[in-house]
């Protein structure tokens, strides 16, 4: 799957996968922010990387409890 697979607009509220979704969508964001954040730069920078890091947390946060929270759908 590439990026032009995923839709650009936002998917009808009826769908079942309405708000992971929009979860996954938030996490992806955070990815690219850090992933834009790295692509400007020549050398390693501190501060560049404690962004990344923070970004990227975030984005393993949010998966982490979509996978949870699948996982208990299952039950």
């Amino acid at each position: 799957m590439t990026n032009s697979d995923i839709p650009n607009y936002t998917p009808d509220a009826a769908w079942d996968y309405y708000i992971i979704w929009h979860r996954c969508m938030r996490a992806k964001a955070k990815i690219e922010q850090a992933l834009t954040l790295m692509s400007k730069q020549e050398e390693e920078n501190t501060a560049i990387n404690a962004d990344c890091d923070e970004l990227i947390s975030h984005a393993i946060y949010e998966l982490n409890e979509i996978q949870f929270d699948l996982e208990e759908e299952e039950k």
